[in-house]
């Protein structure tokens, strides 16, 4: 190859992944500056007062990875004329990872994808699409063909190849995907992977044999047989099921006979049964956020666990982590399904609350359900604090960026 080609491929390279060398020179100035003085700096009169400190420190200031509960602490008019796809990628990112699906951070991608082959856009927008609209929508195809390009290709890493496998299996294009995987390799794929869904498809195309691998295929038919299983007994429930929150709303009301009276009770994250007369102590079905902050106290109590999370089989490389305790205590688990995430993202522009998908997913199944059949949800009372746990000191909740009121509204459209 000759010297020219060689220079013409070398700067092809750094054209497709540019982003990420912004990146990483922002993110020297943020640790060489500190990101505590970046927080301080941005209140400070002194900043706000001079347009370009202001906006050098917000672009800092979003660059920094722990999320804010305070979105207004950013002051997006200082970014409202810049054409810098960049700058709209940067604030796209910032408000996807503070779980904004609206369409104000949709407008953000749309300005830093258009006409843009570079790779870090383009799988951070197919992270919004496969979110809010799911990994057969037709915005995802043309990020497909952007990244299977051959320049593309060649830039993608690992990490974000199987990204882009992952996109290709869910649009049936598995023979584009299977060559994907093969480049990825076994080695690799055991290593940073356990996506059950992955495995299941390279257990079926008979790509690699190894017994991690079945046993990851293993769990992914489980995930489908157990909620099946779960739409049965709802729909067979004749009514008498209940799905406990852990909001103070059912303290001192000597509801827990009642709870544990029903056929069914679900249960929610970590819950505790420290007030039966309240709460009741009857445990059937645990449904919980797939995180550190959920401990597997509640697992061995339950019958059936199912884990909160959208698109959580498909693309979580550490699916397993969640998966393989009730594996091996040959229990029931699984998964919300998807469509429910992606009405509610939609009807929210956020994620849902565990209580709200997993109410809005039995739902799904029977239609409206009894407010009779809820208990400890704040949303059914104006006067109450949606970060109060019963069970907990507020304070030790942390800070949880939901659509209260939303959800709310939606609370009430799905009971009577």
């Amino acid at each position: 190859m000759s010297i020219k080609k060689i220079l013409i491929k070398k700067a092809q390279d750094v054209y497709f992944s540019r982003y990420s060398i912004y990146d990483k020179l922002i993110m020297r100035l943020l640790i060489f500056i500190g990101e505590d003085n970046v927080v301080k700096l941005q209140g400070s009169w002194f900043i706000r007062k001079v347009h370009f400190f202001h906006f050098i420190n917000s672009l800092l200031f979003i660059k920094i990875k722990k999320t804010h509960d305070n979105v207004g602490i950013v002051p997006f008019y200082l970014f409202n004329k810049v054409k810098s796809r960049y700058i709209h990628y940067s604030i796209a990112d910032w408000l996807l990872r503070h779980r904004n699906y609206s369409d104000i951070t949709e407008k953000h991608f749309i300005s830093a994808h258009y006409r843009n082959k570079e790779i870090t856009i383009n799988l951070r927008y197919s992270d919004f699409i496969s979110q809010k609209y799911g990994y057969k929508s037709d915005r995802l195809k043309r990020i497909i063909s952007r990244l299977c390009s051959d320049v593309s290709l060649r830039n993608l890493n690992k990490s974000q190849k199987l990204r882009l496998a992952i996109m290709l299996y869910q649009n049936d294009k598995d023979a584009k995907a299977n060559e994907i995987i093969k480049q990825i390799g076994k080695k690799f794929l055991l290593k940073y992977t356990s996506s059950p869904y992955v495995f299941n498809k390279i257990k079926k195309n008979k790509i690699f044999n190894d017994p991690y691998i079945q046993r990851g295929s293993e769990q992914y038919s489980h995930i489908l047989k157990s909620r099946n299983e779960f739409i049965k007994s709802i729909r067979n429930s004749a009514g008498s099921f209940c799905i406990v929150g852990n909001a103070p709303t059912e303290i001192n009301t000597g509801h827990g006979a009642l709870i544990d009276s029903k056929k069914t009770v679900i249960r929610i994250n970590n819950y505790t049964l420290d007030y039966p007369d309240d709460y009741g102590t009857k445990q059937d079905i645990w449904v919980r956020v797939a995180n550190k902050e959920v401990s597997n106290n509640n697992l061995k109590n339950n019958r059936l666990v199912i884990f909160a999370a959208n698109n959580f089989t498909i693309k979580r490389r550490d699916a397993n982590k969640y998966f393989l305790a009730p594996q091996l205590m040959e229990m029931e688990y699984t998964v919300i399904p998807n469509h429910v995430y992606k009405s509610l993202i939609k009807k929210l522009d956020g994620l849902p609350s565990t209580g709200l998908a997993v109410a809005y997913w039995v739902y799904s199944i029977v239609g409206k359900i009894p407010k009779e059949c809820l208990f400890g949800f704040t949303h059914f009372h104006n006067n109450k604090d949606f970060h109060t746990h019963y069970f907990v000191d507020e304070n030790e909740v942390g800070t949880h960026l939901h659509e209260w009121d939303k959800e709310r509204i939606i609370f009430e459209q799905i009971t009577k």
